[in-house]
């Protein structure tokens, strides 16, 4: 009985210490208690106006980044990579590489610039290599069966040339057009022919990315995370733990 008393008086205690702190913060707010203090004040921002341009084309086009400043490029603007210079609020369009293989535009499969004089893109089953200063293009065979297209690439080294290419590869075979496979080509472009420096199979349902040297995989169906080096090895997080 004694025990149950004691209980009941250190309920009773928490109680009336809630009401007290209750009633002391509501004082404190209604009667001229300190407010937290906004990180901003939105009557007191800027509006950012951007810039607009007519391009007066007639038509929609892809858009890549390009070592030039102030610039963007196209490929498919008159069979050539054009780049669109932004300067004194107008554009400037400048051509080059104009024919310099068959079918320049058409899209294609983008990534960043690869070196100050250097862009490169894949179309299809090839990637193509853009030198602003030598004016050579080099084209790769990356894979060669119809039923294969390049649906990804990431820039694994850019100073050796070592490119990473997500294949989708459908099924001869089959009849269903979901019938494919999704593979990694790391490859090796710094010679006159592609060389192949390791493949990975990354199922079906992986989405990724390459940063920092690294690659990440997220498997959608298992809810895995696999981090990889860009010479496809695995590595486990930096102080990561199992849970």
């Amino acid at each position: 009985m004694a025990r149950m008393m004691g209980i009941n008086k250190k309920v009773m205690l928490i109680i009336v210490a809630s009401i007290i702190l209750t009633t002391l913060l509501f004082l404190s707010i209604s009667h001229g208690g300190k407010k937290m203090q906004s990180f901003y004040n939105i009557n007191e921002t800027k509006t950012l106006k951007p810039e607009e341009y007519d391009l007066k084309a007639d038509m929609s086009f892809s858009l890549f980044p390009v070592p030039q400043e102030n610039s963007i490029g196209t490929n498919d603007l008159s069979n050539a990579i054009t780049l669109l210079s932004f300067q004194h609020g107008k554009i400037k369009y400048d051509k080059y590489f104009k024919c310099a293989t068959d079918d320049v535009e058409g899209g294609g499969v983008y990534i960043p610039v690869v070196a100050p004089d250097t862009i490169g893109f894949g179309q299809t089953r090839r990637f193509l290599l853009y030198n602003f200063r030598t004016r050579d293009v080099r084209e790769f065979e990356i894979v060669v069966s119809l039923e294969k297209t390049i649906e990804k690439i990431a820039i694994a080294d850019a100073v050796r040339r070592h490119f990473i290419f997500e294949i989708e590869a459908g099924n001869p075979r089959s009849e269903d057009p979901w019938d494919v496979t999704y593979n990694l080509l790391l490859i090796d472009l710094s010679g006159k022919e592609r060389k192949l420096i390791k493949e990975l199979n990354i199922g079906k349902a992986t989405i990724w990315t390459a940063a920092f040297n690294k690659i990440f995989l997220h498997d959608l169906k298992t809810e895995h995370m696999k981090i990889l080096t860009t010479n496809f090895a695995e590595q486990s997080p930096a102080g990561g733990c199992n849970q």
